[in-house]
């Protein structure tokens, strides 16, 4: 089903615009014709999978999925029917600021705001999950944070669902390419057309989003402050190589005091390679960064221009590495958990000359 703007859709909708055209479905924002300034979002199948039982089954599916979830951080399904042109679904329209233009306004979030905001998000993603639900485009941008008007308090709300792995497989059978989202943020196997990814693709990127949330920067060294790669070549090869701790890199970003104790342990095992070797599933990786903020000692560093600086990237991989160069400059007097993290980096350049000598 395609609409334009101006049609009216089930006699009670008016639609304004189309907001996105997914993998699977059309996005629209549509006005309620007996609610004057009420917006709602309609999801529709594309045309190509109109006529396709198989992707018709798949859309009421999860369209009964996203009306059993219950959780206060994902958008409400307001309705949802079967009309003479296949399934639809009407959901809340959700206003809020991004995460990506809170972090870019007020920096990086303190160690109590990311417990909060990680931890409502992941209250979402596993909610979803419980119902087969991945998202699959984790990514600042995605996370809003919402005011509620009667409360005044402020709640994360997880938008833009991708689809199940059974959705993925039938979009990429139907169409040319596979749905995909930003390759900064996919996990291995969504690079990998042959592989169709479970919940454990949203574990990586919730790492992910960890690191960014707290240092306000990426973990790959072959993207802008944005989260784009110029060189997705590059990018993968950095992805799919050997994965160095967070404060590694913290520290050549000179952010190594925003990350808590405890960190490197957890990043590292929601960023594996291998899916088998990450957390089962969300709630567990999200329980387990709780605990991390939980265990954290010393006070937070708002600011981070305390930092160490360090000149030096030890992210760098690939046949053409060269060991890098590096000054280290310590302040007066140095966070105390700044010295343990340079040895260990210091380290890590010896051994790389050493490799490099041979």
């Amino acid at each position: 089903m395609t609409l334009s703007q101006g049609d009216r859709f089930d006699g009670r909708y008016n639609v304004l615009r189309l907001v996105e055209r997914g993998g699977i479905a059309l996005v629209y924002e549509v006005a309620v014709v007996e609610h004057i300034g009420r917006r709602l979002l309609l999801k529709v199948p594309r045309p190509v999978f109109a006529s396709d039982p198989r992707a018709l089954d798949l859309f009421t599916r999860e369209r009964l999925a996203f009306a059993n979830l219950t959780s206060e951080h994902v958008v409400r399904v307001v309705e949802h029917g079967l009309g003479p042109d296949g399934p639809w679904m009407l959901t809340e329209r959700c206003e809020g600021e991004p995460l990506s233009r809170r972090v870019a306004r007020r920096g990086p979030l303190s160690w109590s705001d990311a417990r909060r905001v990680l931890g409502e998000a992941g209250d979402a993603l596993s909610a979803a999950h419980a119902q087969g639900v991945l998202h699959l485009d984790l990514r600042p941008e995605n996370v809003l944070l919402v005011r509620d008007g009667e409360t005044a308090r402020e709640r994360v709300m997880v938008v833009d669902f991708g689809l199940s792995s059974a959705a993925m497989e039938l979009a990429s059978e139907l169409t040319s390419t596979p749905p995909r989202t930003r390759p900064a943020w996919m996990a291995p196997e969504q690079h990998d057309r042959s592989a169709y990814p479970d919940a454990r693709a949203d574990v990586w990127t919730y790492g992910l989003l960890a690191f960014w949330s707290l240092t306000g920067r990426a973990y790959w060294s072959t993207v802008d402050a944005d989260g784009h790669a110029s060189d997705v070549s590059e990018l993968l090869r950095e992805v799919r190589g050997e994965r160095h701790p967070a404060s590694f890199r913290a520290i050549a970003l000179e952010v190594a005091d925003r990350l808590p104790a405890g960190f490197d342990a957890w990043f590292a095992r929601c960023v594996a390679n291998d899916p088998n070797a990450r957390f089962d599933d969300l709630a567990s990786a999200s329980a387990a960064l709780d605990e991390v903020f939980a265990t954290a000692s010393g006070p937070e560093r708002p600011s981070v221009a305390r930092t160490p600086a360090v000149a030096f990237d030890p992210l760098v991989s690939g046949p053409a590495y060269r060991a890098p160069t590096f000054t280290v400059t310590l302040p007066v007097t140095a966070p105390a958990a700044t010295p343990s993290l340079l040895v260990r980096a210091l380290r890590w350049i010896r051994g790389a000359s050493t490799l490099r000598r041979e």
